[in-house]
């Protein structure tokens, strides 16, 4: 049941930052490697 006002907006947050901190340490992984490799 989606709820508009309040409720799960924070876990809406806390989720959406999750996904982001994932693909973000991803991508500083790949990064780092090729620095290194370089």
């Amino acid at each position: 049941m989606p709820q508009p006002t309040g409720g799960t907006s924070w876990l809406e947050g806390i989720s959406a930052f999750l996904v982001l901190v994932f693909f973000a340490a991803s991508w500083w992984r790949a990064r780092r490697r090729r620095n290194r490799r370089d």
